[in-house]
């Protein structure tokens, strides 16, 4: 349920920046179709490719017990572990 969903917890451009100085960006963005998809409050898109996030760069980022961040094309992307929600989304922090 969205309501459940914790938030970011850092904002998009702070995000932006942690990812640069951490040499986190550079990716190429999702096809339009499947970014549209990539939505707080709904299940992460079928087939989409997540990539883990360094080290350096995820333990920089706040850790809601029970969420993970991935990266998804340029976006920054926190999901529920168990249910695979997306609870927030931090469009092109990894542009």
């Amino acid at each position: 349920m969205l309501t459940n969903l914790v938030v970011a917890g850092i904002t998009q451009a702070a995000a932006r920046e942690l990812a640069i100085s951490t040499a986190s960006v550079g990716y190429k963005p999702l096809p339009p179709g499947i970014a549209k998809n990539l939505t707080r409050g709904k299940p992460l898109p079928p087939g989409l490719a997540t990539r883990n996030l360094s080290d350096q760069f995820a333990a920089a980022l706040p850790k809601p017990s029970g969420y993970q961040w991935v990266g998804a094309g340029t976006d920054l992307v926190l999901i529920d572990l168990t249910s695979r929600v997306v609870a927030d989304v931090l469009a092109n922090a990894l542009r």
